[in-house]
């Protein structure tokens, strides 16, 4: 950025040579310009104005919701919110996602008995 200050190219032409983005060096150079130093300030994130304390409720009243009932049951409150925004929301208080990739009824003794009969009938099928 330095090379652009002292006008030895433009600063698409430095970021080309540098291998940056366009938009990056731009930014790094009006950093730069408006406080002197090409160190960028950290981006934040506004704090999240989701009630906590109403998905608490709604979560204890009735724990099976899954997010897109949440996020029905929070609009109705009058708290609209994206299910991506809330699902980062109960995260954070220490939620997790209820929905397991191995269903527990399928090792059940009755389950297991009604796949070896269903081998059997399918055995029994010429081709």
């Amino acid at each position: 950025m330095e090379a652009h200050a002292a006008s030895k190219g433009t600063l698409r032409e430095l970021a080309e040579r540098l291998g940056v983005s366009v938009g990056w060096a731009w930014k790094v150079s009006a950093a730069r310009r408006q406080t002197g130093s090409m160190v960028r300030a950290a981006q934040r994130r506004a704090p999240s104005r989701v009630p906590v304390d109403l998905v608490r409720r709604l979560v204890e009243v009735q724990p099976d919701l899954v997010l897109h009932e949440l996020v029905a049951a929070m609009t109705q409150a009058g708290h609209p919110v994206s299910p991506s925004h809330l699902w980062r929301v109960l995260r954070a208080m220490g939620a997790a996602a209820e929905k397991s990739l191995h269903a527990a009824e399928r090792d059940s003794e009755e389950n297991r008995l009604k796949r070896k009969a269903f081998a059997e009938t399918v055995r029994r099928i010429a081709p």
